[in-house]
């Protein structure tokens, strides 16, 4: 018997909850969302927005996804802090995901947009 039979069912009982966890952003994504996720190993701030959408900031840990709601085209974009002025863009289509795979440095960065 694995440890997760061991533990009284709690495994079951909380199953639901991180269910409902996640599903908001799937489901966000589903819904023709600008979204960037970080797929570097590197934490990075990175900004999502759809054309006429709400602008998203935030610093996103590795694997860490980041959507702009909206059924237009957008930007997403990577800066090193907050604070930083210049960075990476891309422009991408609703319903996609940008993926950083590597920041080494302003305007030098390897996306995959899918």
């Amino acid at each position: 018997m694995d440890w997760m039979g061991q533990c009284c069912g709690m495994h079951k009982f909380l199953a639901p909850f991180l269910l409902l966890a996640i599903a908001p952003v799937q489901a966000v994504a589903d819904s023709g969302a600008v979204c960037v996720q970080n797929s570097s190993d590197t934490a990075w701030t990175f900004v999502a927005h759809a054309d006429g959408g709400m602008r998203r900031v935030e610093t996103l840990a590795p694997g860490g996804l980041l959507c702009s709601a909206g059924q237009a085209m957008g930007t997403v974009a990577v800066f090193e802090t907050k604070e930083d002025l210049e960075g990476c863009s891309l422009r991408v289509s609703p319903g996609s995901t940008a993926r950083l795979f590597a920041f080494p440095g302003v305007d030098l960065c390897r996306w995959e947009s899918s």
